[in-house]
């Protein structure tokens, strides 16, 4: 049995050191330094240190922290009898803005039909917050949330004239080829503009009034 007086010693009778780092000793109960080149969010190695993600996922970061606003008003047709734009017109204002995006980094939704690769909706959600007018001015804003190499994720925002938030949703897309309707993988320069989408954006925005 080991004595109280041996707590701090090994089995072979060497006395335990404190935890190092690079050759130094460090005070009892502090932490390993982190890396000046740490990430957030990336996953917790060395001992506790982060270690920076490659550039694809650093790149996908700097997509989903940037919206591109898409200005619109709305129209007469677009209110119902309760003198509110109507729900279905939401879904085609994320259209109006994705389509938007796509023009300001240079590579429109028609030249992806003219490769001979389309984007379908597989799923769309809308939550809607507060009712936009005839008359308002909405901005819509649009972001791509998530690029994978058969699919795509938009993220929206419809914002009314005083900066309020009148709705939020996304809508996911499955790459398919347009010959034959199946999924297919996205083209790399084509993937590359959808992450670089944010990046190259304008920061005013384009309008589309009626």
């Amino acid at each position: 049995m080991r004595r109280p007086s041996d707590r701090g010693r090994s089995p072979r009778g060497k006395t335990k050191q404190p935890h190092a780092v690079k050759g130094k000793r460090m005070q009892e109960g502090s932490l390993p330094r982190k890396s000046r080149f740490s990430c957030p969010g990336a996953p917790a190695r060395n001992h506790g240190r982060p270690t920076c993600p490659p550039a694809e996922a650093r790149l996908q970061w700097a997509v989903a922290d940037s919206f591109f606003p898409v200005h619109l008003k709305a129209r007469y047709a677009e209110t119902d009898q309760m003198g509110v734009v109507h729900h279905s017109v939401y879904p085609v204002w994320f259209e109006v803005a994705r389509t938007a995006l796509s023009h300001a980094v240079g590579l429109p939704y028609v030249e992806w039909e003219r490769r001979g690769v389309l984007l379908m909706v597989g799923e769309l959600a809308c939550r809607y917050r507060r009712p936009a007018r005839y008359d308002d001015d909405v901005t819509v804003w649009v972001r791509v949330g998530e690029v994978a190499s058969r699919r795509v994720v938009f993220e929206y925002r419809v914002e009314g004239p005083d900066g309020r938030l009148l709705a939020e949703g996304e809508t996911r897309h499955v790459v398919v080829d347009k010959a034959t309707g199946h999924p297919t993988v996205i083209p790399a320069e084509l993937r590359e503009s959808l992450r670089c989408s944010a990046l190259n954006a304008s920061p005013g925005g384009r309008s589309q009034r009626a």
